[in-house]
């Protein structure tokens, strides 16, 4: 339909949050798979030290920012669903 949108991008956690809705500074998308990626979407550059752990980049719409910090999970799902 002429309402759809179409997104190609790069990285799984930054396209889904985009594909969500995700426009604007502020907003935050946990993605769990794989990975828990935390994805906090920002208008600027942040200034200083980022916390260890924590990556900064260009999000998909090449105006805004991200951070983000990543959790490997993928054995925790692995042991939930065993445990279902």
């Amino acid at each position: 339909p002429a309402t759809a949108e179409v997104v190609l991008a790069g990285h799984d956690h930054f396209c889904g949050a985009y594909g969500i809705g995700l426009r604007g500074g502020g907003g935050l998308y946990i993605s769990a798979g794989t990975s828990e990626a935390h994805c906090l979407i920002l208008d600027w550059l942040p200034d200083g030290e980022l916390p260890d752990g924590v990556g900064v980049g260009r999000f998909v719409d090449g105006r805004r920012f991200y951070l983000h910090a990543q959790l490997p999970s993928g054995h925790l799902y692995r042991h939930w669903t065993g445990l279902l």
